[in-house]
């Protein structure tokens, strides 16, 4: 009888072996599909945010003569839209603490771009947007590159 208990406890550990085995590929393979979907979430960012930052480009300060033709509710809401993924990204960024802050920054910048009437300092509010989709490409291009 002592030879199949100990029979049986040596297979009870080999079992329990491979279990904890199979369970660590299991969480390197989760691990890994998140990371895959972080850096897709990041590549879908990158162009909502240079088509943004084009948009605003238009309402920005003019250096000879204001654009003709350019309608600024367009341009913001491409610009809202870009606010719009980056919060609903939120949690599959993890909370990122910077692009949050980014992307609260420009929606006051814009609630202020709309409540605003002169000219001059509607495109000051244009520049500063811009500046700010500038920092946020900046900062998603180099999350891609540290996640590679």
């Amino acid at each position: 009888m002592d030879f199949w208990n100990a029979l049986g406890l040596f297979l009870t550990f080999v079992g329990t072996a491979i279990a904890c085995y199979q369970a660590y590929k299991a969480k390197c393979y989760r691990d890994e599909i998140q990371s895959d979907r972080h850096k897709l979430v990041l590549i879908e960012l990158v162009p909502i945010a240079k088509r943004s930052r084009e948009e605003c480009k238009k309402i920005t300060t003019p250096v000879s003569k204001p654009m003709r033709g350019v309608d600024p509710q367009k341009v913001i809401d491409a610009i809202k839209r870009l606010t719009e993924k980056l919060t609903e990204f939120q949690l599959r960024l993890g909370n990122d603490y910077e692009l949050n802050c980014s992307a609260n920054k420009i929606n006051m910048l814009v609630s202020e771009y709309t409540s605003e009437t002169n000219m001059d300092k509607r495109h000051a509010v244009a520049d500063q947007i811009y500046q700010e989709l500038n920092s946020v490409i900046r900062m998603l291009t180099s999350k891609i590159d540290l996640s590679v």
